[in-house]
């Protein structure tokens, strides 16, 4: 919707008020722009948390590899011994275990 009403800003050739509507189709487009990029980050967060962990060389909550994501609850454990507690909080979270 902000890109069709980014094209219909623009004034006709020696229309009236064309600095005014020039500004105004700068702000619609800008307006696009920004609601892309937030769609396509939302849309990726999404797909990245609905991955399964990846493997043991990466960790099975925030799925880094090299250090852990701040807040991270395995944050300053190796990756094997994140995997380790992950496995047991996967245990006790299941139902009838």
């Amino acid at each position: 919707m902000l890109a069709g009403l980014a094209l219909a800003l623009p004034p006709p050739p020696g229309g009236a008020q064309g600095a005014l509507r020039w500004v105004a189709f700068g702000v619609a487009l800008a307006g696009c722009a920004g609601e892309a990029l937030w769609m396509i980050a939302w849309y990726g967060r999404r797909a990245r948390d609905a991955r399964p962990p990846a493997s043991g060389s990466t960790c099975p909550a925030c799925h880094l590899a090299l250090r852990h994501h701040p807040g991270c609850p395995y944050d300053g454990l190796e990756m094997r011994q994140a995997w380790a507690r992950y496995r047991q909080d996967q245990t006790r979270t299941r139902p009838g275990t």
